[in-house]
């Protein structure tokens, strides 16, 4: 007989309960390797008791006490695996088998051998004790039920907590969108605010201009009153003439009869006139002293053509003449920027302003793809809609160009614009320049250049600047591309 036979007939007598903790390591052994990978092949008595949760019954246990009695490898790897500090004296001998274990485990099972109960009292012990797992087991079950209802309760205060920082970030979002909404509000009353000073202002400038109109027709009624005038005084004239006429009729024979008595005396005259004129050395007017000659008259520059502007006086150019009072710009309002329309809107409206315009520095930007005589002729137009609007006096100088031919001025109106060209060989700038040294100090000046150097020269000088974004703006013009 072999050894583990030998130990299972030393230890048949061993009362299975009293093993009870060491057949529990084998069969957590066995449940553990099966499910391994790869997984150990559990013995065939044992594989039933691997689809239970908990080794219950006395039936089970005898069925591991057989098995590892058959497969003394598999209590080995139980042994090892097991912690003996955790389970009886007894169950650890059974298990690990050092030496000297059966004495031992036999003299444990007969000292426990008259405490042991009846047959009776076994199997009660046993229903009891069947029924105690059986209540375990519920409560493992209600525990793990319980657990589960946790991690449910769990989650769902998880999602609550989810739910309620969403909603707490909503509101944060609703508010900064309620107070982006209160500052776009804000600035639409600033808009609006801003479009009824504006509204305003159009209306009182409309008012102006319906004035200006008014003021206009009434100019023109006056001027076709003296127009009817003159005409009458003409047919009265006319009239006149008529009967001077007729009168001069009747006296023209007795004209007549006293030019045949006057022949004879006027051919004396004439004899004696000559006689004294061949004895004087030069000819005489009527009062008796020599006739002047004729005065020549300033040569014509055509029609249409504008005679270039003086130059500067002798000196360095641009020059102020000694004495003369400093001009001083017109100041720039509070609530009012130097670089907008409007406020070069309120420098043409000053009384008595004079608005100097730098004419190719505007149109070479405004119209570059147009000939220089359209450029010349649309910024004048645009400056005499502006004269009329405003009342500003408009003075536009261009650089003069010796090769150029000047068109024609159209017949029409006396223009509202002063047009004029620099000298030959001279920049418009020294021309603008000086024109604003030879102004009244008394009476603002505005000059609309984007020149940086005529700038400068005439902002020291006291006048008032204005870029030529400015002036089209003024003009309700936009530069084509």
């Amino acid at each position: 007989m072999g050894e583990p036979d030998a130990a299972h007939a030393a230890c048949a007598d061993v009362p299975t309960p009293l093993l009870r903790e060491a057949l529990e390591a084998v069969w957590r052994k066995v449940r553990t390797e099966a499910a391994a990978t790869p997984p150990v092949e559990a013995p065939r008595a044992m594989r039933p008791l691997l689809t239970m949760t908990r080794l219950r019954g006395a039936k089970a246990f005898e069925t591991v006490r057989r098995a590892v009695d058959a497969d003394d490898d598999l209590r080995q790897r139980a042994a090892r695996a097991a912690d003996g500090a955790s389970m009886s004296r007894a169950s650890w001998l059974w298990l690990a088998r050092p030496e000297g274990w059966q004495a031992e485990l036999v003299a444990l099972a007969a000292d426990r051998a008259p405490r042991e109960p009846a047959a009776g009292d076994d199997r009660r012990l046993q229903r009891r004790l069947e029924a105690a797992e059986a209540a375990r087991d519920r409560a493992d079950a209600e525990r793990a039920a319980a657990l589960a209802q946790l991690d449910a309760r769990t989650a769902d205060l998880r999602a609550e907590r989810r739910r309620a920082e969403a909603a707490e970030a909503a509101v944060a979002g609703a508010e900064r969108a309620a107070e982006l909404a209160r500052r776009a509000a804000h600035a639409a009353e600033e808009v609006a605010a801003s479009a009824e000073r504006r509204a305003a202002l159009a209306d009182e400038r409309r008012q102006q201009a319906e004035a200006a109109c008014d003021a206009l027709l009434a100019e023109a009624h006056r001027l076709q009153a003296q127009l009817h005038r003159a005409t009458q005084r003409g047919a009265e004239a006319g009239h006149a003439l008529d009967t001077a006429l007729a009168g001069r009729a009747a006296t023209g024979a007795a004209v007549a009869d006293a030019a045949a008595a006057a022949r004879a005396l006027g051919d004396a005259l004439a004899r004696a006139a000559t006689s004294l004129v061949q004895q004087l050395p030069g000819p005489l007017d009527r009062a008796g002293a020599p006739a002047p000659a004729a005065a020549a008259g300033p040569p014509s520059t055509g029609a249409g053509v504008v005679a270039p502007l003086p130059g500067p006086p002798a000196g360095r150019p641009g020059a102020r003449p000694a004495g003369r009072r400093r001009r001083t710009p017109v100041p720039v309002p509070r609530g009012v920027f130097d670089d907008t329309v409007e406020w070069a809107d309120r420098l043409v409206r000053t009384r008595g302003a004079l608005l100097l315009v730098d004419g190719y520095n505007v149109t070479l930007q405004s119209w570059p793809g147009t000939t220089l005589p359209e450029q010349r002729r649309t910024l004048v137009d645009a400056l005499g809609e502006l004269r009329a609007r405003t009342g500003v006096d408009v003075h536009v100088i261009f650089d003069g160009h010796p090769a150029e031919v000047m068109p024609p001025v159209p017949s029409r109106p006396r223009s509202l614009v002063r047009t004029g060209f620099s000298p030959a060989g001279e920049d418009a700038d020294e021309v603008l320049i000086d024109l604003v040294e030879r102004a009244d100090p008394a009476r603002p000046v505005v000059v609309a250049t984007d020149d940086n150097r005529v700038r400068g020269l005439v902002a020291e000088r006291g006048a008032n600047v204005v870029s030529v974004h400015q002036l089209l703006g003024l003009l309700g013009r936009r530069p084509r591309p």
